[in-house]
This record gives structure tokens, sequence and C-alpha cells, in this order.
């Protein structure tokens, strides 16, 4: 008999009952559904609970997306979105399959890194069958790419196992929050190349969820003066921007400008007091003295 990948093991696992959870009546009834062959109700009674972060039926709908057939299609973005809740739930098998979702390069790209800190976390949690896995994986790997995918894997523990997947891919997935970062990082240049147009792409993401974070900026840009006053405000500390929005007097001044451009008397105030009398196109821009 062939072996099986670990991935169709640890479905396979799950499929016949061997997690030992308490299921809830709806959870039980989605089962029974899944079981009898009618995906359609198992859909209908799983999705609900697995989007309000019910690790067990998430599992079941990434091994229903993973398999497909009886009317749900193979998708393994979907498998991935459902291991992912349960993994967030520390739910062992989640973690095991993830790591090697990442190994195979099955609905994420192939990353060593992040296939042996999925497995690391998992073997953590007593999950000891993929040790051997793991290990292999690391003898395919650099010291320096061992060192981060074991500091991954703390950082993802002390996280309680939520945020542990690369920006990208969360923002990929259509998380606001993951796009909003994901614009920060073009936006300054953080990990990844400076580029405004590829920052405002997600911004608009986030923005069109409703995160006002990127809400505000995106207003800013398109010149709206309170917006950009207040942007202003928080990249010169004088409001706060924490994390997201750390001192930076060049962009508190180039927001000012905007501001002022726009007629806002408080950011005209600060760029006269700011810009030399000698050099007016700096604060109101030299199409206005040609």
């Amino acid at each position: 008999m062939k072996k099986l990948t670990a991935t169709f093991c640890l479905t396979i696992a799950v499929l016949l009952g061997s997690v030992g959870v308490s299921w809830s009546a709806d959870f039980d009834k989605g089962r029974a559904a899944y079981k009898r062959g009618d995906y359609a109700t198992a859909l209908l009674e799983l999705t609900p609970l697995a989007e309000q972060g019910n690790g067990d039926a998430a599992l079941t709908l990434a091994s229903m997306y993973w398999f497909g057939g009886k009317g749900v299609p193979v998708d393994k973005k979907a498998m991935i979105k459902w291991y992912r809740v349960a993994a967030e739930q520390g739910n062992i098998f989640a973690l095991s399959a993830l790591g090697m979702n990442y190994k195979d390069g099955e609905g994420v790209p192939k990353d060593n890194v992040y296939a042996h800190m999925w497995l690391s976390i998992a073997e953590s949690l007593g999950h000891n069958m993929v040790a051997e896995t793991r290990d292999g994986i690391a003898r395919q790997m650099s010291p320096s790419q061992i060192k981060k995918a074991k500091d991954l894997a703390r950082e993802c523990k002390k996280k309680k196992y939520k945020g542990c997947v690369k920006v990208s891919e969360s923002a990929e997935q259509g998380y606001a929050d993951a796009q909003f970062e994901l614009g920060l990082m073009y936006k300054h240049g953080a990990g990844v190349p400076k580029d405004n147009k590829e920052a405002m792409k997600w911004f608009k993401l986030a923005a069109e969820q409703g995160y006002s974070d990127a809400k505000l900026i995106i207003a800013a840009e398109k010149g709206d003066k309170n917006a950009a006053f207040r942007l202003a405000g928080m990249y010169s500390g004088t409001l706060g921007g924490g994390d997201d929005f750390p001192e930076d007097r060049g962009e508190a001044r180039r927001y000012w400008k905007i501001a002022a451009e726009q007629g806002h008397s408080g950011a005209q105030r600060i760029m006269n007091i700011s810009v030399p009398w000698w050099k007016p196109w700096e604060l109101y821009g030299w199409w206005r003295f040609w």
C-alpha cells in the first residue's frame, strides 16, 4: 500500500473523528451532512461556525476544499484560509497541515522557513509524528534560515498562534489589517522596495473594508485638508502615530503642505513658521509664482 502524504493522513484523521473535541449541535449537524455526502448542507452549517473562529468547523472545511467533489470545487486558497483559522485555535492537525503545505507548495508558495515554523509549533504541542519531516526540511536550510524559523515559531506561540502568516499572504486573503500593513510597508520601503503605487493599491483595498487609517491616508492623498493635517500630526509625533506612523518629519511636512495648500489655517501657520519667507514656493507650490 502506498504511503499517504502527511497532509492526507492528517485530514483523514480529522474526518474519522480522531480529534478529541466536544462539538456543538450545529457542528454535529454539519459533520453528519458531510458524512452522508450532503456537502451543500455541510457548507451551510459549518461556514458560519468557521467564520466565528470554530477551529473544528474550519478544519473540516479545509478538508472539503482540499479533496473537492460533490458540488464543492477543489480550492487550495480556501483550504489554506480554513487551515489558518483552525491553526489560530492551536489545533495541532491544522498546524501540521500548514507545515506540509509550505513544504510542498500546496496552496501557498513553497517556503522551508514557514514549513519548519509550523511543524515545530505542532511538535511542541504534542504532535511528535512531524519531527522527522521537520528535521528533513532543516537539512535543506541554512543556519540563518533555521534560526529565523525558530524565532518565528517562538513569536507565533507568544501571539497565541494569531497573525503568524506572511503579511502579503494575509493581504491576498483579504484581511484588511494585513492589507493596510502591506500598504505601509510599500509606503515606507520597510522590507520591500518603496512603491507608492503599490502602497495605494493596498490602502484602497483596506479602505473598502472600512479600515479607518487606510481611509485617512486615501483622503489625505486626494487632498482632504483635515485628513492631511491629522496625518501630519501623527507623523510629527504630536498626535502619537504609534508603530503604524513612526515619527517622520519629512512625511509630516509633506502632509502639512497638502493641508496648507487646501486652505487649512493651522497647517498654513505651521508652514509659515517652518518655511523661509524667501522660498514661498515650498509652501504654496512654485506654479503659483510662475
